[in-house]
Protein backbone atom coordinates (compact mmCIF):
# COMPACT_ATOMS: atom_id res chain seq x y z
CA UNK A 1 0.00 0.00 0.00
CA UNK A 2 1.07 3.54 -0.77
CA UNK A 3 2.49 6.45 1.70
CA UNK A 4 -0.59 8.84 2.12
CA UNK A 5 1.66 11.72 2.76
CA UNK A 6 -0.71 14.57 1.70
CA UNK A 7 0.26 17.53 -0.09
CA UNK A 8 -2.05 20.61 -0.52
CA UNK A 9 -0.93 22.59 -3.84
CA UNK A 10 -3.65 25.47 -3.30
CA UNK A 11 -1.83 27.71 -4.60
CA UNK A 12 -0.37 25.42 -7.60
CA UNK A 13 -0.87 26.53 -10.86
CA UNK A 14 -0.05 23.49 -13.55
CA UNK A 15 -0.83 24.80 -16.81
CA UNK A 16 -0.60 21.64 -19.04
CA UNK A 17 0.12 23.25 -22.85
CA UNK A 18 -0.15 20.24 -25.00
CA UNK A 19 1.13 21.62 -28.43
CA UNK A 20 4.50 23.72 -29.32
CA UNK A 21 4.43 27.23 -28.22
CA UNK A 22 6.86 29.73 -28.10
CA UNK A 23 10.17 29.28 -25.99
CA UNK A 24 10.36 32.85 -23.94
CA UNK A 25 11.06 32.31 -20.30
CA UNK A 26 10.44 28.12 -20.52
CA UNK A 27 13.31 25.91 -19.04
CA UNK A 28 14.44 22.27 -20.42
CA UNK A 29 14.57 19.09 -18.08
CA UNK A 30 17.10 16.60 -19.04
CA UNK A 31 14.12 14.40 -20.19
CA UNK A 32 13.11 17.06 -22.09
CA UNK A 33 10.19 18.31 -20.48
CA UNK A 34 9.88 21.84 -20.83
CA UNK A 35 9.01 24.11 -17.82
CA UNK A 36 8.08 27.92 -16.12
CA UNK A 37 8.34 28.21 -12.52
CA UNK A 38 6.20 30.88 -11.57
CA UNK A 39 6.69 30.24 -7.15
CA UNK A 40 9.15 28.08 -5.49
CA UNK A 41 7.83 27.28 -2.07
CA UNK A 42 10.94 25.70 0.16
CA UNK A 43 10.35 22.00 0.72
CA UNK A 44 10.78 18.51 0.17
CA UNK A 45 9.46 17.54 -3.48
CA UNK A 46 6.54 15.30 -4.01
CA UNK A 47 7.24 11.64 -4.12
CA UNK A 48 5.94 8.90 -6.19
CA UNK A 49 2.40 7.41 -4.31
CA UNK A 50 2.02 10.87 -2.01
CA UNK A 51 -1.56 11.51 -2.04
CA UNK A 52 -1.80 15.36 -3.21
CA UNK A 53 -4.71 17.78 -4.37
CA UNK A 54 -3.83 20.60 -6.74
CA UNK A 55 -5.78 22.95 -9.02
CA UNK A 56 -5.13 22.16 -12.47
CA UNK A 57 -5.85 23.69 -15.86
CA UNK A 58 -5.25 21.86 -19.15
CA UNK A 59 -5.01 24.42 -21.74
CA UNK A 60 -3.37 24.33 -26.03
CA UNK A 61 -1.29 26.74 -26.90
CA UNK A 62 -3.24 28.67 -28.56
CA UNK A 63 -5.05 29.07 -24.92
CA UNK A 64 -7.98 26.91 -25.79
CA UNK A 65 -9.08 25.41 -22.16
CA UNK A 66 -9.81 21.79 -22.23
CA UNK A 67 -10.40 21.01 -18.02
CA UNK A 68 -10.10 23.99 -15.76
CA UNK A 69 -10.69 23.08 -11.68
CA UNK A 70 -9.48 26.68 -10.81
CA UNK A 71 -13.65 27.24 -11.99
CA UNK A 72 -14.75 24.72 -9.19
CA UNK A 73 -14.51 24.61 -5.06
CA UNK A 74 -12.35 21.38 -5.00
CA UNK A 75 -9.01 20.82 -6.83
CA UNK A 76 -8.19 17.29 -7.67
CA UNK A 77 -6.83 14.71 -6.04
CA UNK A 78 -4.70 11.83 -6.79
CA UNK A 79 -1.95 9.41 -5.69
CA UNK A 80 1.19 10.15 -7.74
CA UNK A 81 1.90 7.08 -9.99
CA UNK A 82 5.66 6.53 -11.34
CA UNK A 83 6.63 8.28 -14.84
CA UNK A 84 5.61 5.76 -17.56
CA UNK A 85 7.69 8.07 -19.65
CA UNK A 86 9.79 11.00 -20.20
CA UNK A 87 8.13 14.05 -20.43
CA UNK A 88 4.99 12.96 -18.48
CA UNK A 89 2.56 14.79 -16.40
CA UNK A 90 3.63 12.23 -13.33
CA UNK A 91 7.26 13.67 -14.10
CA UNK A 92 6.42 17.25 -13.74
CA UNK A 93 4.29 16.40 -10.72
CA UNK A 94 7.35 15.00 -8.96
CA UNK A 95 9.36 18.60 -9.36
CA UNK A 96 6.92 20.43 -7.14
CA UNK A 97 6.59 21.00 -3.44
CA UNK A 98 3.64 22.17 -2.01
CA UNK A 99 2.59 25.89 -2.78
CA UNK A 100 4.77 26.08 -6.00
CA UNK A 101 3.42 27.29 -8.90
CA UNK A 102 4.68 26.09 -12.24
CA UNK A 103 3.59 25.90 -15.90
CA UNK A 104 4.47 22.92 -18.19
CA UNK A 105 4.37 21.92 -21.78
CA UNK A 106 3.86 18.53 -22.16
Amino acid sequence: MSKLNSFLFSTLLSSIILTSCKNDGWQTAETGLKYQIFKDEPGDNVKVGDVIQMHVKYATADDSVLFNTFTSPTPVTMEVPASQFNGSFEEAVLMMSTGDSAQFMI
